[in-house]
């Protein structure tokens, strides 16, 4: 495919979630399906056909167009036209050019991890005090090596696993008033970040680590986390991860799908039921949505939620 064509084809890159992806946050204004970032407050993101216009500066177009907008404070290779289709092919996992299997070896990279720090302070203080993570869910986490504080910037670090090798890691920020989130460089996509119980036949699925976290705190007393297992996709259009799965766990015969309670998530979920159930007719799978936006939400506010699976 020429530039063109492969630019037509990572279009369809939803642009709220690629602007939260970036660390900014969206906000829908008016009547109209337009939502604008909080930190530039002249954009607006239209729904119908995923696209923006920034009246500051005249920027407009599509996610490509975006990312060359807006990414470009985190490195100067999004002024490029040919790397930001390359980034968001990457992010759908489309390759550009059809060559027949035996003729090209696959290139596999290598995780990249951010430096760790020699305490857990910061990272410990963000997930219990501003985000209201039960201190047993964090220490679980922790003892898991599934989250540690990056020396650097001070985020914390979450990490998924292919057996006990890191194979995909998601780098949030642990100041309140910052939403910035980051993926590593050269994470699997192939997987998610889960949280597995070896005896469980039952599936939790979240859009975030966090919202995970909040899920088995806000079911503390049911020990949810002890008895079943879960699993991150860390946003809603790569579930590939969750084939990946099930193809790697036979034992899971229950799937709780468990996504933000907004439009899209809602609309991913159905897909993702409908998926599953194409995937393996012997599993069985429900959607279960959070009164609030999220699962962090719902424990910030403190509502009293409690899932009893009876399964």
């Amino acid at each position: 495919m020429n530039l063109n064509e492969r630019r037509k084809a990572v279009n369809k890159y939803n642009l709220i979630t690629l602007a939260e992806e970036l660390g900014y946050k969206t906000k829908k204004i008016g009547r109209g399906n337009y939502y604008t970032l909080e930190e530039h407050d002249s954009v607006r993101i239209k729904i119908e056909n995923n696209t923006f216009i920034r009246y500051s500066n005249g920027a407009f177009g599509d996610p490509v167009a975006f990312l060359m907008e807006f990414a470009v404070s985190r490195s100067n290779r999004f002024k490029s036209l040919s790397y930001c289709i390359m980034w968001l092919e990457k992010k759908l996992n489309i390759d550009k050019i059809v060559i027949p299997e035996k003729a090209v070896k696959k290139e596999v990279k290598n995780l990249i991890l951010p430096e760790k720090d020699d305490n857990y302070r910061r990272v410990f203080a963000y997930l219990l005090k501003t985000r209201c993570i039960d201190k047993q869910i964090i220490t679980a986490f922790m003892k898991r090596k599934m989250l540690y504080q990056d020396k650097k910037h001070k985020n914390v670090v979450f990490i998924g696993y292919d057996n006990n090798k890191p194979v995909y890691a998601m780098c949030r920020s642990t100041l309140p008033s910052n939403s910035f989130k980051i993926e590593c460089e050269g994470c699997n996509y192939d997987y998610g970040i889960s949280f597995d119980n070896d005896n469980s036949d039952t599936l939790f699925i979240t859009e975030s680590v966090i919202d995970m976290m909040s899920l088995m705190s806000l079911n503390i007393t049911n020990n949810i986390h002890e008895k079943h297992s879960f699993l991150s996709i860390n946003s809603i259009y790569k579930d590939q991860c969750i084939y990946k799965y099930l193809n790697d766990h036979p034992n899971i015969k229950d799937v709780i799908i468990s996504l933000d309670n907004d439009e899209y998530g809602i609309k991913e979920a159905k897909k993702i039921k409908e998926k599953i159930k194409e995937h393996n007719k012997n599993i069985s799978s429900m959607l279960c949505f959070p009164t609030e936006k999220d699962w962090n939400e719902d424990l910030v506010k403190k509502q009293d939620i409690n899932i009893d699976i009876k399964i």
